[in-house]
């Protein structure tokens, strides 16, 4: 192995380690533990309660509640899961609730959360939308400079919201998450991601480079006009 073929790898490897995708940081992203019987079941979940692996459940109202749903063609007011076959119903138009889930993260890590939000369609119960208040908190305080408030009206289905947050300290973090009174929300497809740092985009570029310089040059013949 000469000197360039091991200056190629060790910039991949480490463009690979910086703009890495930590795909297995949230548990039950999409809610499909545990599984439902049928189309069209339910599965209510009180506060303390584990949804899956992962999410726990913490109500702050006693009217409020947590629910697992398989939507199906038969009932048109819930909107069609964006990843797998289930969803989440976080808390009802009686309360509020709120659902955490606890993370190890890296040091000085950007990160880009991303999750499906979707009201009801058609639902004169639910009419508000779909209101969520995303927080990530670190020994019980907010890192944010304030919780995120996200909302969609209503009839207005799912839509992918996303929430930027940088750590200073490696450690364990709280996702937590709380439906609004009077609002429907439901919720799918989370996923978390460590955001590459431009040094990681550098290397991307080095190792390119290097390849393109290990490529060999094609020969190229010319034939002078008139020769047969």
């Amino acid at each position: 192995m000469n000197r360039l073929t091991t200056l190629l790898m060790v910039c991949i490897g480490l463009a690979l380690h910086h703009s890495r995708v930590q795909a297995d940081l949230i548990l039950n992203p999409s809610f499909e533990d545990p599984i439902l019987s049928a189309p069209g079941t339910f599965q209510r979940f009180a506060a303390g309660q584990t949804i899956g692996a992962g999410w726990i459940v913490q109500a702050p109202s006693a009217t409020g509640s947590v629910v697992i749903y398989t939507p199906h063609s038969a009932v048109v007011d819930w909107p069609n899961a964006t990843d797998g076959n289930q969803i989440l119903y976080v808390g009802d138009n009686m309360g509020s609730t709120t659902v955490f889930q606890d993370l190890t993260l890296t040091a000085n890590t950007q990160y880009r959360l991303e999750f499906d939000l979707g009201a009801f369609t058609n639902n004169p119960v639910n009419a508000n939308g779909a209101a969520l208040q995303m927080d990530v908190l670190r020994n019980g305080t907010s890192i944010l400079s304030s919780p995120v408030l996200f909302t969609r009206p209503h009839n207005a289905g799912f839509a992918t919201q996303t929430l930027n947050f940088a750590t200073s300290l490696a450690g364990t973090y709280r996702l937590s998450m709380t439906s609004q009174q009077n609002f429907g929300t439901n919720v799918d497809n989370f996923q978390l991601t460590a955001v590459p740092e431009p040094s990681g985009v550098i290397l991307v570029g080095l190792s390119l480079g290097i390849v393109g310089m290990r490529r060999p040059r094609r020969k190229i013949s010319v034939r002078p006009i008139g020769d047969s």
